[in-house]
């Protein structure tokens, strides 16, 4: 009775059933049976089980190593999956939105000198920059259209992902301001650059249409283009003197936005990336 009970409680440690056991001691019985008087069969049942083993040892390697080469397929399929939505979104064709009228200048790419080594100390210092070719929109987003961005958004701080939180907008009495009736912008400013208008909110409704800001060496590049080679020291000039033909600044702005594209257009066609108000970059 103690050896049964011993006998049981061995084999239930091992997780093995009684009858499963008493199987397996038969089988090892005529294993070694056969072992020590038929010699020859137990060769061969012992070389065809060897054989099987490395059959199978083999199967599992080719199937580690078919996985392993999956895995480096898997691994440069959604690289390349990744580099082909790296270029849709950074593609040089115009972004198309029913939910904003925005004209679309094409923008070749290029190699420029980024900086001002007589600038500010945040522009030094001067360093070359490649860039690929880009769109870049002809005008400022005006008052008007962020008016309808934050009508459709439904609020005026930005609403999930990683700022959530954060303020958009400001109300100013050139820009927009919230009434009962929604956000409406002031009479008159409708054709203005928005203004007050934060980062977070600079960014968010580019995120709301599908659409990213301009890198700073992008804007940059866009701003100085110059058709004949090198850049302007202002976006459609290098003269002091008519730089007022070109942008809105403390010498004929009085101090008050104006309207976008008043003035004339750089060498690429965009206007007022000199003067009117400040743009927000996507590295800030």
């Amino acid at each position: 009775m103690v050896s049964k009970l011993l006998f049981r409680r061995g084999w239930a440690f091992l997780g093995i059933q009684p009858l499963t056991a008493f199987f397996i001691a038969v089988l090892c019985s005529v294993i070694l049976w056969t072992a020590l008087t038929h010699i020859y069969i137990f060769l061969l049942v012992f070389a065809i089980i060897g054989l099987g083993i490395f059959s199978a040892f083999s199967i599992f390697q080719l199937a580690r190593i078919d996985f392993k080469s999956q895995g480096r397929m898997l691994r440069e399929f959604v690289l390349s999956l990744i580099d082909r939505i790296d270029r849709f979104v950074k593609s040089p064709d115009p972004v198309e939105s029913p939910d904003l009228d925005i004209s679309w200048v094409r923008v070749p790419g290029g190699t420029f000198d980024m900086g001002d080594g007589d600038g500010r100390t945040n522009e030094k210092p001067v360093h070359r920059v490649k860039l690929k070719d880009f769109v870049i929109s002809k005008y400022a987003v005006t008052n008007a259209q962020y008016a309808e961005f934050l009508n459709k958004y439904g609020s005026h701080k930005v609403k999930n992902g990683e700022y959530a939180g954060e303020v958009m907008i400001k109300e100013y009495e050139w820009g927009v301001n919230k009434t009962d009736q929604g956000w409406q912008v002031q009479s008159g400013y409708e054709n203005h650059p928005v203004i007050e208008v934060t980062w977070y909110g600079a960014h968010e409704l580019c995120r709301f249409y599908g659409l990213r800001l301009p890198s700073e060496a992008e804007w940059e590049y866009a701003a100085s283009y110059k058709k004949d080679g090198g850049k302007h020291k202002y976006s459609g000039t290098s003269d002091d003197s008519k730089l007022g033909e070109y942008a809105w600044y403390s010498k004929n702005s009085r101090y008050r936005t104006h309207p976008v594209g008043d003035l004339k257009p750089n060498d690429l066609g965009l206007y007022d990336m000199s003067g009117n108000v400040w743009e927000w970059c996507q590295d800030r």
